[in-house]
């Protein structure tokens, strides 16, 4: 019964096959004019043709595992006693046939369900220490503790340099006056031999008497409507500390002289200029941590003269030595 079946089922997949390829040669052969020498299938046509092909020897199969079921019966049909019969004894059971060869692995099936967890084993000996771990983040910190008790002084450390000069506090109150303290020894005195001069410009020149530097001008004062001048210098190292003028005895026109300074002077020594006029500066000296002045070594007299002819206007100046600071 098998035989025809089979026969059955791959003759009508074939049958389908050729069917497709004739429905699928007919337009093109025609398109071709009728050639007798075969036909040509595009790839398109050809992929149809093959799937076509498949799914009919799919339903053969199918065909053919239905047949396989009916089959049993079939049997039981065709070995079935005629009515009326008897059936006789069981005859012996045949020998064993041979082992059919091992089928294919099906597939793996789904994974069963878990069983119970097993019983705990024997603790295992104590493994060697593994290395540390990162540091991990830092904890919240703790609540404060109580207070301790002061711990006894550490050792002094060493000298820190020294701090930037602070800023100058206010003068404070004074204290009280300390005990009059003994006499210190007798000092030098201040001012020592003191002289005066009082030469006569025009007429006499104390350069040409003393020669210990002291001189004075050589002009007597005219009407031409400039200012006229009269000075007199002291020997060197002495300080004029005092000075004045006159007119010398036997000039006239006293009224026509009027002089509008009469006052110490630095006059050079080198050069007879008035450098307490011209250049104070560099004749300065400090009297008094900070008291800048010029030390007068001469007397400067200036005014004007409005009589005629000439006339001889005396300076007078006073020299001495002179103990003081800045004046050594």
């Amino acid at each position: 019964m098998k035989i025809p079946m089979i026969a059955g089922a791959a003759a009508l997949a074939l049958g389908a096959g050729l069917l497709a390829a004739d429905a699928l040669e007919t337009p093109t052969a025609s398109a071709q004019g009728g050639a007798a020498a075969g036909f040509s299938v595009s790839p398109q046509q050809l992929l149809i043709n093959q799937r076509v092909s498949i799914a009919a020897v799919r339903r053969a199969n199918e065909a053919l595992e239905r047949l396989d079921l009916l089959e049993p019966r079939v049997d039981a049909l065709e070995n079935r006693a005629p009515a009326g019969a008897v059936a006789g004894a069981t005859g012996p059971q045949g020998p064993q046939g041979e082992q059919g060869p091992q089928g294919e692995q099906g597939e793996q099936g789904p994974p069963g369900p878990v069983g119970p967890v097993g019983p705990a084993g024997a603790q295992g000996e104590q493994g060697e220490q593994g290395p540390p771990g990162p540091a991990g983040p830092e904890g919240p910190a703790g609540a404060q503790g109580e207070q301790g008790e002061q711990g006894p002084p550490g050792p002094a450390g060493p000298e820190g340099p020294a701090g930037a000069q602070g800023e100058q506090g206010e003068q404070g109150p004074p204290g009280p006056a300390g005990p009059e303290g003994p006499p210190g020894p007798q000092g030098p005195p201040g001012i020592i031999d003191p002289h005066t001069d009082g030469p006569y410009p025009g007429e006499t020149q104390l350069a040409d008497v003393l020669g210990d530097g002291r001189e004075n001008s050589t002009a007597k004062w005219v009407n031409d409507g400039t200012m006229q001048t009269s000075w007199v210098r002291c020997g060197a190292g002495r300080v004029a500390i005092a000075g004045g003028f006159g007119v010398a005895t036997g000039s006239v026109a006293y009224d026509d002289v009027n002089v509008v300074m009469s006052a110490p002077a630095y006059i050079d020594p080198e050069t007879d200029e008035i450098r307490s006029e011209t250049d104070a500066a560099s004749v300065a000296v400090d009297l008094d941590g900070g008291d800048w002045a010029f030390v007068a070594n001469g007397w400067l007299v200036r005014g004007f003269y409005a009589g005629t002819g000439d006339i001889v206007v005396r300076p007078f100046v006073t020299c001495a030595t002179v103990n003081a600071p800045g004046l050594d």
